[in-house]
């Protein structure tokens, strides 16, 4: 400190040549020109290596609907953030960033999230990215392969009775539901709608066989109610 009154700012390089990551303590010592003494603590961290990724896993991936990933990472300290940058890398499809995805640690030590899949099937590429508490990332690819999901179509709508169907008379509603995406759909909403209107809904759960009452095939068949 030069100046009497006032304050003085100063900065302070050291060059460690050891290797040793930790957390160190500098202790600055302040002493002004009447022989007054101060002294202050900082604490700092030093990273020598850089985080792992040790593994990366996608569930249920489908179109529309809830991926899960996980990551396995570590660090010889602490990992600070995992992220997925998610992009357009699919058949067709411009190769721009989707989303990123921030992960959070759960109990079993594995980080995880959720999020909704693209409209598009095909095989995505994605960056995982791990920084640890001193700053240093680490990064690695994986592929999102995205399949079709639940596509359902709906034909051969048929009542019994039909036209000729009276007020308080039980009215039997079939149709053909099929599932042309590769992942089984569970259920099938049905609504009763007068003059846009809804007055009623039902749902029939999708089954392996032709159904009967409230019932579909899971994949191909009748639905009834």
């Amino acid at each position: 400190v030069t100046s009497p009154i006032g304050q003085e700012q100063a900065s302070f390089r050291w060059n460690s040549t050891l290797d040793i990551a930790g957390t160190f303590t500098v202790r600055l010592n302040a002493t002004d020109q009447g022989g007054s003494y101060q002294e202050a603590e900082a604490a700092f961290l030093v990273d020598s290596q850089p985080p792992l990724i040790n593994g990366i896993a996608f569930n249920n991936t489908f179109t529309n609907d809830l991926i899960t990933v996980e990551v396995n990472a570590t660090d010889d300290i602490a990992v600070q953030s995992v992220n997925v940058l998610l992009s357009f890398n699919a058949t067709n499809v411009s190769n721009t960033t989707l989303m990123a995805v921030p992960l959070s640690l759960a109990p079993d030590g594995i980080y995880r999230a959720s999020f909704i899949g693209p409209r598009l099937a095909g095989n995505y590429v994605t960056n995982v990215v791990v920084t640890d508490q001193g700053g240093s990332p680490s990064s690695q690819q994986a592929i999102l392969p995205v399949l079709p999901g639940p596509d359902l179509t709906v034909d051969d709508i048929a009542f019994a009775p039909g036209s000729g169907s009276i007020t308080g008379e039980f009215i039997n509603l079939t149709a053909t539901v099929t599932n042309i995406g590769g992942k089984w759909a569970e259920q099938a909403n049905v609504s009763f709608l007068v003059g846009n209107v809804l007055v009623a809904s039902a749902k029939g759960t999708l089954t392996d066989g032709f159904g009967g009452n409230g019932s579909c095939a899971r994949r191909r068949g009748a639905c009834g109610s």
